[in-house]
């Protein structure tokens, strides 16, 4: 062989090694290329299964939250509104043809069945008279989470930040038409707050605040009743309610009649509320400390009259003439060993 054929020889030799090489290490990266892409799209597959979920849960999130939005507006609308539901039922144009919401019957889980302050009244489901007067029990999500006492103003004045207080107001302004002197209006409303954020959420310490009177007697805990009988500052007198089973127009007859009978021993002219050195008005100790004694509380002779069985079982002294100023004479109730 020539040197010139040898040495093209070698030549084809060295580029058909190359080419191998070559052909080798094209086939290693379109192999790698081909891995890269089928795990690129493995990684794509599973994310698009992943966004998918969280879309998914993002809009049952979306959901729930629009819902939630929902039932807290129309809590607030219909506590901070409810003067034309109030109204209605004053005027005793309530329907029965619709089912209430089942008023709150809290039980906690800790609780033993000897656990005084757990023991919340027993109402009837469908009470449509107790929910037309005190809707604030139909929505016990909005109470939860408000102060445990109430601001004096909001109870005399309405409120544009504590719905129940302004619920409470609209009660007692619009059920009673008025008839309500401020102590009277602002020593019930008092009362019905402290009572209605323990029947909402009971506790021992919300339990403590209560006065013994507003505390719930064994019949109030063991038979169904309307929700309003409950705001009675008399044990006898709600048991009594009870006992009667009386239609809902003739509950709220009765029991409109006697709050506006109703007379808290405080002097004419001394104010309710005292400023505290930030400025914001509250009420004043002695005030509360006033209405907190049952004693204090009376009611006209005319109403112990005329409706006798509602003071059935209970005793009453007239009042001297100079403790009950106004137009009415009136007894006070005298406290039994069942109260």
């Amino acid at each position: 062989m020539t040197p010139t054929a040898a040495s093209l020889e070698k030549k084809r030799l060295r580029d058909r090694r190359a080419q191998h090489a070559a052909r080798a290490r094209r086939d290693t990266q379109l192999q790698a290329l081909q891995q890269r892409v089928e795990q690129g799209d493995k990684i794509q597959a599973q994310l698009e299964v992943e966004v998918q979920q969280l879309r998914t849960a993002l809009d049952t999130l979306r959901a729930e939250n629009l819902q939630l939005r929902r039932q807290h507006t129309a809590a607030i609308e219909l506590l901070s509104g409810s003067s034309e539901l109030i109204q209605e039922g004053a005027n005793g144009q309530i329907s029965h043809h619709h089912s209430s919401p089942s008023l709150p019957q809290k039980q906690l889980d800790d609780c033993s069945p000897s656990s005084t302050w757990s023991r919340v009244p027993q109402n009837f489901p469908e009470d449509s008279l107790s929910a037309s007067l005190m809707p604030w029990l139909l929505c016990p999500a909005v109470v939860t989470h408000l102060s445990d006492t109430p601001c004096g103003p909001d109870i005399l004045y309405g409120s544009h930040t504590n719905p129940l207080s302004n619920a409470i107001h609209i009660a007692f302004s619009c059920a009673l038409h008025g008839t309500l002197n401020d102590p009277e209006r602002l020593a019930l409303g008092y009362l019905t707050y402290i009572v209605s954020k323990w029947r909402v959420e009971p506790s021992q310490e919300r339990f403590d605040r209560l006065p013994e009177f507003m505390r719930s007697t064994q019949l109030q805990t063991s038979q169904p009743h309307q929700a309003i009988i409950d705001g009675c500052i008399w044990p006898r007198m709600r048991d009594n309610l009870i006992e009667q089973n009386l239609p809902d127009a003739q509950i709220h007859s009765k029991i409109g009649y006697m709050i506006s009978a109703m007379r808290l021993t405080w002097p004419k002219n001394m104010t309710l509320l005292r400023p505290r050195p930030d400025g914001e008005l509250c009420i004043r100790t002695d005030f509360i400390q006033t209405f907190m004694r049952l004693e204090n509380w009376s009611l006209t002779t005319e109403f112990v009259s005329e409706h006798s069985d509602m003071v059935s079982c209970m005793s009453w002294s007239p009042m001297p003439s100079q403790e009950s100023p106004d137009e009415h004479s009136r007894v006070r109730i005298v406290p039994t060993v069942h109260e």
